[in-house]
C-alpha cells in the first residue's frame, strides 16, 4: 500500500481523530475522575461510620430499656467490631477521648491499650488529632500512614472520625490512598481496552470503506472518462443549435418591434378616450350639482308653502275666536233686551198702579186730590219710561240685525277666500311635488349616467393599463430575443468552452486515477 493512496490517507484520518479522545482522556478525564473517586471514598467511609454509631444507639437504647447492661452492650459492639467489614479487608475502630483503644475491627489486642503518642513513620502523631476532633464533639477526616497488612510497610490513608457522646467513643474507619489507586487504574485499563477495541473497529470500517471508495471513485473516473468523450460530441451539436438560434432570434426581433409600433398606437388612442370620459365625470359631476340645488330650491318653496298653509290656518282660527267674541256680544245685547222687557212690564204695572191711584183718589174727593196729582205724574214718568224701553229695544233689534249680518257676511266671505287659499295652497302644493318627484327623477338618471361614465373611464384606464402591459410583455420579449441572440453567441463561446473543459476533465480523472491506486 502506498503513502499516497486513498486508502493510507484515510487510516491516517482515524488515527488522527481519536488523538484529541486520548489527550481528553489523560489530561482532564482521568484526573478529574481520580477526585471524584477519591470523594466518593470519603463519602462511603463517612457513611459507614455513621451507620455503625446507628447500630451503638440501637445497642444504647436497649441499655435504657432495662433489656441489657451497659457493660453486655459494650461486649456486644466489640464482636460487632469484630465482625463488621467492606470492601477487601477495610474495618471498624473505637478510641476514647484519651487515645484508649475501645474497638478494633482488625485487631482486638488494641482494645484498653493507650495509643495516645503513635506515630506514623513520618512522625506524625494522628493519634492526638484523633482526640482533638474527640474532645471537640465533632468529626472529620485524618490523612497518616499505617500498615495495610501485617508485616508490610505502612502506607498511605485516610480516615474518618466521630465522636459518639452517649459512650464517649470516637469511631472511625479508613481507606488507603493505594487501594483507591489500584481500582482508578482498574477503570483506566477498561477504558483504554474499549477505547482500543473502538479504534480497531474504526481501523476495521475504514479499511473496508477505503477499498470500497477506492473502487468506486475508480469507476467514478471511467464514468467520467465516457461522459468527458460525450461532452464532447454534445458540445459541437451545441455550436450548430446556437448557429441557427441566432438566425430565428433575428428575425423574431424584427416581427416584435412592428408589433410594438401597432400597439403604441392602440395605447394612445385609449388614452385619448380614456381623457375623454375623464372629461365626461367632471360634466356629469357639475351637472349632478345643479340638480341638486334646484333639488333643494323646490324643497325649500315646499317648505315655503307649507308654511303660508299654516298661517292661513292660523287666521282662520283667529277669524272664528273673533265670531265666537261677536256672537258673545249679540248674546249680552239680547240679555239687555230681556232686561229692557222687563221694564216695559214695571212700566206697565206702574201704568197700572197710577191708574187705581187716580180712581182711589177720585173716591176720596177733596181728600184726595194730593195723592191723585202725585198719581198722575207717576203715570207720566211710567209713560216716559216705557216710551224710553220702547226706544231702547228698538235700537236693540236694529243692532242684533247689524251684527247677524256683518258676522254672516264675514264668515261668507273668509269661507270663499280660505277655500281659494286652501285650492292655490294644494294646487301649488302638488306642482311642487310634481317638479321634486322630475328633480329625482333627473337625480337617478343623472347618477346612472355618471356610474356608467366612470365604468367607461375605469374601463379605458383598465385598457390602457392592459395595452400598457402588454407594451411592456413585448419590450420583454423583444429583450428576450435580443438577449437570445446574445445568449447563443455564448452558446457558441460556451462550447468552445466545453470542449476546453472535456480536455482539464480527462486530465482530472487520470489524476484521480493516481490518487486512489497511489
Amino acid at each position: 500500500m502506498s503513502f499516497k493512496s486513498l486508502r493510507f490517507k484515510l487510516i491516517a484520518m482515524v488515527f488522527a481523530g481519536f488523538i484529541p479522545i486520548i489527550l481528553g482522556l489523560l489530561l482532564y478525564v482521568f484526573p478529574t475522575y481520580e477526585n471524584f473517586f477519591v470523594e466518593q471514598k470519603k463519602v462511603e467511609i463517612k457513611t459507614g461510620v455513621d451507620i455503625v454509631i446507628g447500630m451503638l444507639s440501637e445497642l444504647e437504647d436497649q441499655v435504657k430499656n432495662g433489656h441489657m447492661t451497659k457493660e453486655q452492650a459494650i461486649a456486644d459492639a466489640r464482636k460487632m467490631f469484630g465482625k463488621i467489614r467492606y470492601g477487601d479487608s477495610d474495618y471498624f475502630f473505637a478510641y476514647d477521648n484519651k487515645g484508649v483503644g475501645m474497638a478494633h475491627g482488625l485487631k482486638p489486642e488494641l482494645v484498653g491499650v493507650d495509643r495516645s503518642n503513635s506515630k506514623d513513620p513520618n512522625g506524625k502523631n494522628y493519634m492526638q488529632d484523633f482526640i482533638t476532633i474527640a474532645n471537640a464533639k465533632s468529626d472529620g477526616y485524618v490523612d497518616y500512614q499505617f500498615e495495610r497488612k501485617k508485616g508490610q510497610e505502612p502506607e498511605d490513608k485516610i480516615s474518618y472520625v466521630k465522636f459518639y457522646e452517649p459512650w464517649g467513643w470516637l469511631i472511625g474507619t479508613g481507606v488507603y490512598i493505594s487501594a483507591i489507586q489500584e481500582q482508578i487504574n482498574e477503570t483506566k485499563v477498561k477504558i483504554f481496552s474499549g477505547l482500543a477495541i473502538i479504534i480497531a473497529i474504526a481501523l476495521g470500517f475504514s479499511m473496508t470503506f477505503s477499498i470500497r471508495l477506492s473502487k468506486t471513485l475508480a469507476d467514478l473516473s471511467n464514468d467520467l472518462q465516457s461522459e468527458a468523450n460525450h461532452v464532447d460530441e454534445v458540445a459541437k451539436k451545441i455550436s450548430s443549435i446556437s448557429e441557427s438560434l441566432s438566425s430565428s432570434t433575428t428575425q423574431q426581433a424584427s416581427a416584435l418591434q412592428q408589433t410594438s409600433s401597432s400597439i403604441e398606437e392602440t395605447s394612445a388612442m385609449i388614452e385619448r378616450n380614456a381623457s375623454n370620459a375623464r372629461q365626461s365625470i367632471e360634466i356629469s359631476h357639475q351637472s349632478q350639482n345643479s340638480v341638486n340645488v334646484g333639488k333643494d330650491s323646490i324643497n325649500r318653496m315646499m317648505g315655503s308653502i307649507r308654511d303660508i298653509a299654516r298661517s292661513n290656518e292660523e287666521i282662520i282660527n283667529q277669524i272664528d275666536e273673533s265670531n265666537k267674541e261677536i256672537e258673545n256680544i249679540v248674546r249680552v245685547i239680547n240679555e239687555i233686551g230681556d232686561k229692557t222687557k222687563v221694564i216695559n212690564d214695571i212700566v206697565f204695572q206702574t201704568k197700572l198702579l197710577s191708574f187705581n191711584a187716580s180712581v182711589e183718589a177720585a173716591r176720596a174727593g177733596e181728600q184726595g186730590k194730593g195723592f191723585a196729582v202725585v198719581a198722575e205724574e207717576v203715570g207720566n214718568l211710567a209713560t216716559m219710561s216705557g216710551r224710553s224701553a220702547n226706544e231702547i229695544t228698538e235700537m236693540l233689534d236694529r243692532s242684533i240685525q247689524l251684527v247677524e249680518s256683518t258676522i254672516k257676511n264675514s264668515k261668507e266671505k273668509i269661507s270663499k277666500l280660505v277655500a281659494d287659499g286652501e285650492q292655490k295652497v294644494k294646487s301649488g302644493t302638488g306642482i311642487a311635488e310634481e317638479c321634486l318627484n322630475v328633480f329625482n327623477q333627473i337625480v337617478g338618471d343623472v347618477n346612472k349616467v355618471s356610474d356608467m361614465v366612470e365604468e367607461i373611464s375605469t374601463a379605458s384606464t383598465e385598457q390602457s393599463n392592459g395595452v400598457r402591459e402588454i407594451n411592456l410583455a413585448v419590450t420583454e420579449l423583444d429583450s428576450v430575443a435580443q438577449q437570445n441572440s446574445t445568449m447563443s453567441q455564448d452558446t457558441a463561446t460556451t462550447a468552445e468552452q466545453l470542449k476546453a473543459q472535456v480536455i482539464s476533465l480527462k486530465r482530472m480523472t487520470h489524476h484521480l486515477n493516481k490518487t486512489v491506486n497511489g
